[in-house]
């Protein structure tokens, strides 16, 4: 984000003391500037927000390497703190310990992908609602009895499939094992590698069979 090209200084802004709600539609702002793809700036505006938005200066310097950030936002945090310098001149310091920078770093994951994982679900639902209403009433094993086709989670979709209940495409099998992959990844406090994020929010899924959480240097194959 270029304050000066707005005709703001940048220390007024720093200085300035604002709720959450001004950060975030700082943050917002900060993410329609930067350089990457549309389907991530949600995502990227989520991510500072939660990690550094306590501290717009450091925001400001966040999506000024918005790619490196989202592809591993502690790397990052130490490039800043060993290269880069505040306006006035100090040292620039991590928002927290690595564990609360990954804690963060989940929020932020789980406040945006988890709704894409849903409107996949509803959508995917409401594709095959005969196929799985005349599936009803099932007792799915695990506390949930379902009677409303609109209903079934994605885990539990997946399994109607695999019993040949509802009959799709391979690819669109794919494409539900991966969103429930990462769903259930998330539920778990996984973090997902960023091309995994890409292809959720872009909704190719079905291209792909793995989802990696993770660092990408400690991938984790969610499945086959």
């Amino acid at each position: 984000m270029d304050l000066d090209e707005m005709g703001v200084s940048e220390s007024s802004v720093f200085d300035m003391e604002m709720g959450a709600f001004d950060r975030y539609a700082f943050c917002v702002m900060g993410a329609a500037e930067a350089d990457c793809e549309d389907c991530l700036r949600k995502y990227l505006a989520e991510l500072v927000f939660c990690v550094a938005g306590d501290d717009l200066e450091l925001c400001t310097a966040l999506f000024k390497v918005s790619y490196d950030f989202m592809r591993d936002p502690l790397e990052t945090f130490h490039g800043l703190v060993k290269e880069k310098c505040r306006s006035d001149g100090t040292k620039f310091s991590l928002p927290g310990t690595e564990d609360d920078i990954q804690s963060r770093l989940w929020e932020a994951q789980y406040a945006i992908l988890a709704p894409a994982c849903e409107k996949f679900r509803a959508a995917f639902s409401m594709r095959h609602l005969d196929a799985i209403f005349a599936c009803l009433p099932f007792d799915a094993g695990h506390g949930d009895n379902y009677t409303n086709a609109e209903d079934v989670a994605l885990i539990d979709l997946v399994k109607l499939c695999d019993a040949k209940k509802i009959k799709i495409s391979e690819e669109e099998y794919l494409e539900l094992r991966g969103y429930k992959d990462a769903l259930e990844g998330l539920h778990h406090r996984g973090i997902l590698y960023i091309d995994s994020v890409r292809r959720l929010l872009d909704g190719v899924c079905g291209t792909h069979t793995t989802f990696h959480f993770g660092r990408p240097d400690k991938q984790i194959q969610t499945h086959d």
